[in-house]
C-alpha cells in the first residue's frame, strides 16, 4: 500500500525566469507554496555561456520584481545558473539548491492550443523534486480553486497543492469528483478527508460530475478567476498523460490559469525520504543529452586517421619515456590518452544495447592496443638498453591497489563527458588512468626478453582497460542511459557483459594473488632489514620448495662482510616470526665509494696536525649515513685523543658530511747516537690495538 503524505508548505521553491512579462504570476503561486516563517523563493536565471548580455538583460529586468515581493516580506532570491543549455541549467538549479517544487511556466497560442516545447517535457522527465506546470491566466490572482479527483495517485498530488494554495489565499475549494473514472480505495479516501479537514468546511463546496463527457460539465462551471488543479506523474510518459481527454481539453480550453501538479515519488515513510534525498544526487541526462551521448560514441567508436595517429605519436613518446626513465616524457604521452575514446564508445554501447557501437569500439580498442604494442617492440629492437629501467618495473606488479585508480578514473571520465561544465577534469583522468605506458612496457619488455616483466604489464594494461570500462557504464546507467524497449541484439549485450564480469573476477583474482605475495614480500624485507642493520636492500626473491620450505635469497649492499652466524641467527628469527621453517640465503654487494676525495681531505688534515705522519692504510665505509675513516698512522710524534677529535672535526667540514675517525698508531723509535751506545731495540714496533672511534 502506497502512503500518500499530507499536505504542507516546502522550504524551498525555484522558479526559471525565462520571461520576465509573466514572473509576477509565477512568484505570487511560488510564494503561496512555501513556509511563510522559513522557506525561501529562488528566481533562477540560466546563463548560458557566450551570452552575457542576454543574462545582464534578464537580471535588470527581473531584479525590480523581485524587489516588490522582498518589500512585500517574501523571502526571494534572484540567482544566475551558469550551463551549456536552459534544459541543463534548471535542473542543476534545482539540484544544487535543494528545491522542492519547480514551477515551469506555459502559455496559450492564438488558436488556444498550449505547447509544452521540449524544455518542459526534459525537465519534467529528469527534474529531481515535484514538477508544477503552470499555463498563466491573464491575471496573478483567482477566486478559487478546483481540484478533479478520480481517486488516482496523481489526483491525490493534485488535492495536496490545491488545498495549500486555498489556504495561503483563503479561497474555497472546490473538489470535484468524476464519476466516470473513480477509483475508489478506503486509503485515498482516508486521506482526502484528512486533506480537507486542514479547511474550514464553508470554504469548501464538493461536486460530483457523472457522464461520459465529464470536461464539458468541468468547463461549464469554470470562469477566467478560477485555478484548476490537474495531477500527473512524472514517473510516466509526460507526453502520453496530457494527451488523454480530460487533461487535454481542461489544458487548452479552461477560460482561467490552469497547473499540473505532480509529485516526484509517494510515500511518506523514512525510505521514501531517503529516496527523495538520493535523489537530488543524481544529475539525470535529458533525452536530447542522451542522444548526443549516443553522437559522440558513434564517432568515437571509429578508428579514424586522428586516433591512429594519437595512438602512434603517444606510443612512441611512452615508450622513449619509459626507457629513459622520464616521468615527464611518460606524463606526457599519457595526457594524448587516444585509448579512451573508444573505452567511453564501448561503455555507452554496452549500457544503451547498441551492439554497432560495441562492436566498432571494441575493434577499434583493440587495433590501439596491437598497434601501440607493435610501435614499443620495434623502438626496444631499434633502442636496446641493458635492461628493464625503474618506471618499468614499476608498472611489472599489478595490485588491486592499481583496479581501484583504474575504477575511479573511468567514474571522472564518465561524468566529464556528459557534465560539460568540467572538461578539465579529463586531463587528471588521463593521467590517473595510464593505459599507454602499461601496454608500451609490455612491447618493451618483449624486445628486451623479459617474460616475467611483460606478463605484469599486460595484466596491468587489462586490468585498467576492464575496469574503466565497468566505471564508465555504471556511471551511465546511474545518469538514466538504458536500452530501448525494442532495442535489437540485447541478447548480444547481455553476452559482452557477461564476458567482462567473468574477465572481472579472473583478473581480481590475480591481483589478489599479486597482492598477498607482494605483501608477503615486504614483510620478510622489513623483518631481514631489522637483522641486518647497516644493509641497504638490493633485491628479494622467495620461493616455496616443494618439501615446504620458504627459501628466500636476501640480496643487499653491504659496507663489510656478513658473518655466517648472524645470517644463521637470521634465518631462525625469521623462521619463528613466519611461523614456518626457512632457509635464507644472504647475499652481500659490497658498498664502493670513491675514496680519491676522501683520501686527499685525510692527507691534508694530518699534514697541518703532524707533518712528519704517513697514512700507511686507510678504510673508508658507511654505517648509518655517518662517514666511518678507519687509517693507520706511522708517526714519531704523540697524537692525543684530543688531536683525533680536532681532526675528525676538521675531516666532517672538509667534506660535508658527518665522519667518525678511527686512527691506529704505529710509532717509529729511532736510536740516539749523539754520544754513548745505542740502547739495545727491536728493529721494528709492533702496532697498537685499534682504538674505538674518535680515539
Amino acid at each position: 500500500m502506497t502512503e500518500i503524505p499530507a499536505p504542507h508548505f516546502v522550504r524551498t521553491v525555484l522558479v526559471p525566469m525565462a520571461r520576465p512579462d509573466t514572473a509576477r504570476h509565477m512568484l505570487e503561486l511560488a510564494t503561496s507554496l512555501v513556509d511563510p516563517q522559513e522557506g525561501r523563493v529562488i528566481a533562477l536565471i540560466v546563463s548560458i555561456s557566450g551570452e552575457n548580455e542576454r543574462t545582464a538583460e534578464e537580471i535588470a529586468q527581473s531584479t525590480p520584481i523581485v524587489d516588490e515581493f522582498r518589500a512585500k516580506g517574501h523571502k526571494v532570491d534572484l540567482l544566475a545558473q551558469p550551463a551549456n543549455s536552459i534544459t541543463r541549467g534548471i535542473l542543476d538549479g534545482t539540484r544544487e539548491y535543494g528545491a522542492e517544487i519547480l514551477i515551469l511556466g506555459v502559455h496559450q497560442s492564438e488558436r488556444r492550443r498550449v505547447k509544452l516545447g521540449t524544455v518542459v517535457e526534459n525537465i519534467v522527465k529528469a527534474a529531481t523534486c515535484d514538477v508544477l506546470v503552470y499555463r498563466l491566466g491573464d491575471t496573478p490572482t483567482f477566486d478559487r480553486v478546483i481540484v478533479p479527483l478520480d481517486g488516482s495517485l496523481a489526483s491525490m498530488s493534485a488535492l495536496n497543492t490545491a488545498v495549500m494554495l486555498a489556504k495561503a489565499h483563503d479561497l474555497p475549494l472546490v473538489p470535484m469528483y468524476i464519476q466516470r473514472d473513480y477509483i475508489y480505495r478506503t486509503d485515498r479516501e482516508d486521506h482526502v478527508r484528512e486533506v480537507l479537514s486542514e479547511l474550514e468546511a464553508d470554504h469548501i463546496d464538493k461536486e460530483i460530475i457523472p457522464g461520459y463527457n465529464p470536461a464539458e460539465i468541468i468547463l461549464r462551471d469554470l470562469d477566467e478567476d478560477d485555478l484548476l488543479v490537474i495531477g500527473f506523474s512524472q514517473k510516466t510518459d509526460f507526453e502520453l498523460q496530457i494527451e488523454n481527454d480530460l487533461t487535454n481539453v481542461l489544458l487548452n480550453r479552461a477560460p482561467g490559469p490552469l497547473l499540473l501538479a505532480s509529485r516526484m515519488s509517494y510515500g511518506n515513510n523514512w525510505v521514501a525520504t531517503v529516496q527523495r534525498h538520493l535523489q537530488r544526487f543524481n544529475p539525470a541526462l535529458t533525452q536530447p543529452e542522451r542522444n548526443e551521448l549516443v553522437w559522440m560514441a558513434q564517432k568515437s567508436s571509429l578508428a579514424g586517421i586522428d586516433y591512429i595517429m594519437g595512438i602512434l605519436l603517444s606510443a612512441l613518446l611512452a615508450s622513449l619515456g619509459l626507457l629513459l626513465n622520464s616521468v615527464a616524457v611518460i606524463i606526457g604521452a599519457m595526457l594524448v590518452a587516444p585509448l579512451l575514446q573508444p573505452l567511453a564508445s564501448l561503455a555507452t554501447g554496452l549500457v544503451t544495447g547498441l551492439f554497432p557501437i560495441t562492436q566498432r569500439s571494441t575493434f577499434a580498442l583493440v587495433q590501439g592496443a596491437v598497434l601501440a604494442l607493435g610501435i614499443s617492440i620495434v623502438t626496444g629492437l631499434l633502442l636496446p638498453v641493458d635492461g628493464a629501467t625503474s618506471e618499468m618495473l614499476a608498472r611489472g606488479n599489478p595490485t588491486l591497489l592499481d583496479a581501484a585508480v583504474a575504477l575511479v578514473s573511468g567514474w571522472i571520465a564518465a561524468y566529464a563527458t556528459v557534465r560539460k561544465e568540467i572538461p578539465a577534469a579529463l586531463a587528471g583522468v588521463a593521467i590517473a588512468a595510464a593505459l599507454m605506458p602499461p601496454l608500451c612496457t609490455t612491447g618493451l619488455a618483449l624486445a628486451l626478453g623479459n617474460i616475467e616483466l611483460a606478463l605484469g604489464s599486460a595484466l596491468l594494461a587489462a586490468t585498467n582497460i576492464l575496469f574503466i570500462i565497468v566505471a564508465e557504464y555504471s556511471v551511465f546507467f546511474w545518469l538514466g542511459m538504458r536500452p530501448g524497449r525494442r532495442q535489437p541484439n540485447v541478447w548480444m549485450t547481455r553476452l559482452w557483459l557477461s564476458v567482462i564480469g567473468v574477465m572481472l573476477i579472473i583478473i581480481a583474482g590475480l591481483l589478489v594473488v599479486l597482492g598477498r605475495q607482494a605483501l608477503d614480500g615486504s614483510n620478510i624485507a622489513s623483518a631481514l632489514s631489522e637483522q641486518f642493520p647497516g644493509t641497504e636492500m638490493s633485491d628479494i626473491v622467495f620461493d616455496r620448495s616443494e618439501t615446504g620450505v620458504l627459501e628466500v635469497i636476501y640480496t643487499a649492499r653491504v659496507a663489510r662482510p656478513i658473518p655466517p652466524d648472524q645470517v644463521a641467527t637470521a634465518e631462525d628469527n625469521l623462521s619463528v616470526e613466519l611461523g614456518e621453517p626457512v632457509a635464507l640465503e644472504f647475499v652481500g654487494l659490497p658498498l664502493v665509494r670513491p675514496q680519491s676525495s676522501t683520501r686527499r681531505a685525510l692527507l691534508d688534515v694530518l699534514a697541518r696536525a703532524f707533518p712528519t705522519a704517513r697514512v700507511v692504510e686507510y678504510e673508508v665505509f658507511v654505517v648509518d649515513s655517518v662517514l666511518q675513516i678507519e687509517a693507520v698512522i706511522r708517526t714519531t710524534e704523540t697524537i692525543t685523543v684530543e688531536d683525533v677529535r680536532l681532526m675528525e672535526t676538521q675531516l666532517a667540514e672538509q667534506l660535508g658530511e658527518s665522519v667518525d675517525l678511527s686512527l691506529v698508531l704505529q710509532t717509529v723509535l729511532e736510536a740516539s747516537t749523539a754520544g754513548g751506545d745505542a740502547p739495545d731495540l727491536e728493529p721494528t714496533s709492533e702496532p697498537t690495538p685499534a682504538p674505538t672511534p674518535g680515539t
